[in-house]
């Protein structure tokens, strides 16, 4: 693809005032069960990804409330996929 002299790519990614993922993800990875997170912003909304070990009861609203709680609402994720991984042998 060739871009003219005066033309630039627009980023698939938006970046919004006063909301910084890397905050959440931060807070998410924190809490007790979480082994990995991931936060982005898409389509006017904050989502997140989670891995929990099987073993440990991860409730993704309590994760949502808390979040929100703590970092305030603009920075909870108004949805969070959980996905469930086996303990890391020892």
């Amino acid at each position: 693809m060739n871009l003219a002299e005066n033309e630039t790519m627009t980023p698939h990614l938006a970046l919004v005032d006063g909301i910084d993922p890397k905050l959440t993800e931060n807070y998410l990875l924190a809490q007790p069960g979480v082994e990995d997170a991931s936060v982005w912003y898409a389509r006017g909304k904050l989502k997140a990804q989670v891995c929990v070990v099987e073993t440990n009861e991860v409730d993704p609203n309590r994760l949502i409330e808390s979040c929100g709680l703590l970092l305030g609402d603009n920075q909870a994720p108004t949805e969070i996929e959980l996905l469930r991984v086996r303990p890391r042998a020892a």
